[in-house]
């Protein structure tokens, strides 16, 4: 199985609650202030991930079997992995499975998707969970759930709902900010978020969340992961239908509902199936069609000054392969409706592996110049795919992340 063990001795960084003020933003935010990255549980007892959010208050349990049946190989609405995983037992027992990091959304799947229209923009709370189980040591899972509730819809200064977590979350900063600079979230990179350093902050977020999510649509949950470092990285999605699991077919995996990864292995290339379709990309010269990362998983020498390859076979005329990583992590260019999730997922390794340019012509600017797009927790294996959450007990934010909180944080500014 893949497992990554932990044994360090160490503190949990952990950070009181009060009502929420009204509506408005008492000065300016900044990435962790819409992005939470909980702390990896480090102590060598079990008692420290009670501190974390358990997934059995989040999702029904029936829900989680579901997905984890469907994970090892289960057929479900008449259909079965073709790579499926193994899960340890742990791995099966919901109790085991805790909220890692979480996002807010005012403006889903994305201002570019929506083309300045947010009268049409979907607000979401994004959940991670991971795994992680204690036997002597801790053993984390190279597996985890995306969950995304929908809070409402339209424009996001008009739902309530929203402001009300928006609120909250303001709150809980400014709490922060009076405990000293050392919680102060204003010019910090995005990384384990300063607040847990206070025992009333996990406490005060943890309220906020479990109160509001019972207010919200459990929408959607996917699953991804692996069992070992070579693979396969899986990864389906489905709709939450009546408290069961409705797989969703997705046109940039040619109408599935899942696929694979494996990874790249010594003396041979990497492999995605199936072949992403990517669709509706901003280049009309390229007859909207994207490349995917696929791409970039080949046996032998590498030129990244080629250009990137079209679902229709042909070579683009505006990407070269070294532009890939940039475009996939430029929530401008790129999301959900019209890339693959692989392609998200395994651009950071790429860059790593291949030693790609960090910046170029398709690279992300904001001009919000207070937002911090500094890295802090970056990948550092060619096998990891995660984008935020633990790899093992290592606390992992692609720019991807980074800069789609940067997003974030500009829309809210102008709408708050």
């Amino acid at each position: 199985m893949r497992t990554i063990h932990c044994l360090f001795i160490g503190l949990l960084l952990v950070g009181n609650f009060g009502g929420a003020s009204a509506t408005v933003l008492r000065g300016p935010l900044d990435v962790n202030d819409v992005s939470y990255l909980w702390p990896p549980v480090y102590k060598k007892d079990a008692s420290e991930a009670q501190k974390l959010i358990g997934l059995s208050p989040v999702i029904p349990r029936g829900l989680f079997e579901e997905i984890t049946a469907f994970a090892q190989g289960q057929e479900l609405q008449g259909q079965k992995l073709a790579s499926p995983v193994r899960l340890p037992p742990e791995s099966v027992q919901i109790d085991n499975w805790k909220i890692v990091s979480m996002r807010i959304d005012p403006c889903a799947p994305g201002l570019r998707f929506h083309q300045g229209n947010l009268n049409h923009c979907i607000q979401e709370v994004r959940l991670v969970a991971q795994p992680i189980f204690f036997n002597g040591i801790w053993e984390y899972y190279d597996f985890a759930f995306h969950i995304i509730f929908e809070v409402s819809r339209g424009t996001p200064r008009d739902s309530a709902l929203f402001a009300q977590l928006l609120e909250g979350l303001v709150e809980l900063k400014e709490q922060n900010r009076r405990e000293g600079q050392a919680f102060d979230t204003n010019g910090v990179p995005l990384k384990i978020h300063p607040g847990f350093r206070r025992e009333g902050f996990r406490l005060g977020l943890q309220s906020l969340l479990m109160t509001g999510l019972k207010s919200y649509q459990l929408k959607k949950i996917t699953f991804i992961g692996a069992d070992s470092h070579n693979g396969p990285w899986v990864f389906f999605q489905g709709l939450v239908s009546n408290g069961h699991y409705q797989l969703e077919s997705d046109v940039n995996l040619q109408g599935k509902s899942h696929g694979h990864i494996i990874p790249e292995l010594p003396g041979r290339g990497g492999q995605i199936e199936p072949v992403p379709t990517n669709q509706a990309w901003p280049f009309a010269e390229d007859n909207f069609l994207g490349p995917s990362i696929r791409d970039l998983f080949v046996v032998g020498q590498l030129n990244p000054q080629q250009p990137a390859r079209l679902p229709d076979h042909s070579e683009s005329k505006v990407l070269k392969l070294e532009d890939l990583v940039q475009a996939f992590s430029n929530p401008r260019i790129t999301d959900r409706t019209n890339t693959d999730c692989f392609s998200c997922h395994a651009s950071m390794s790429r860059e790593l592996m291949l030693k790609l340019p960090m910046r170029g012509p398709f690279s992300y600017t904001t001009a919000n110049n207070h937002v911090s797009l500094g890295e802090v927790a970056v990948n550092e294996s060619i096998t990891n795919f995660r984008t935020f959450g633990w790899f093992g007990p290592t606390p992992i934010i692609s720019k991807r992340v980074i800069f789609e909180s940067a997003e974030v944080v500009d829309l809210l500014e102008k709408q708050f």
